[in-house]
């Protein structure tokens, strides 16, 4: 079945139809319009009326011609923008668009059963990576009091040292006071 028919039987418009309807509303519209200047011109006379009649047909073929670039980029246009594409099936043309053969069928099972594997590698490895944060976190804070600690002592042995350096000076004075 040629697409523009399957188009028409199952979507019920073709851009080929609209082209054919376009040029010939076109035709009959320019046909009428001439007729009705033919009629007003002829005023009545049968021998104007004939002549006009017989520059009607020139008139409008040649006006046809005139269009004709422009309608066929007009025709382009519609293509471009109206037409059914490819991928798009009626639910009962489905089969068209892929058939799948056993090997296909057990390339894509393969690819299941990889992608199952890692997903489970992974569920693995991010319960691991959340118990490593955790512990880090519960070390991390350790490390903070142990480091708080380590500063209080660290003042606190300053804090000595400069008490034994006045015992020491105290102990130099009394010693020299002694002498």
């Amino acid at each position: 079945m040629e697409k523009s028919e399957y188009e028409i039987q199952h979507f019920n418009f073709s851009v080929e139809q609209f082209s054919l309807e376009r040029r010939h509303y076109l035709n009959k519209i320019l046909s009428l319009t001439l007729q009705s200047m033919v009629n007003k011109l002829s005023m009545g006379n049968d021998d104007t009326a004939v002549f006009l009649l017989e520059q009607k047909e020139k008139v409008k073929s040649k006006m046809l011609s005139d269009m004709e670039q422009k309608l066929t980029a007009i025709e382009e246009m519609d293509l471009k923008n109206f037409s059914i594409p490819d991928y798009v099936l009626l639910a009962t043309d489905y089969y068209l668009s892929k058939q799948y053969t056993e090997e296909d069928k057990m390339n894509a099972d393969k690819e299941l059963a990889d992608m199952k594997q890692k997903f489970l590698e992974n569920s693995v490895m991010i319960a691991s990576l959340k118990i490593e944060n955790e512990k880090y976190e519960e070390t991390s804070i350790e490390m903070n009091n142990e480091e708080k600690l380590l500063v209080q002592i660290q003042t606190a042995l300053q804090l000595m040292e400069s008490q034994w350096e006045k015992v020491k000076h105290l102990a130099k004075e009394t010693e020299s006071l002694e002498q």
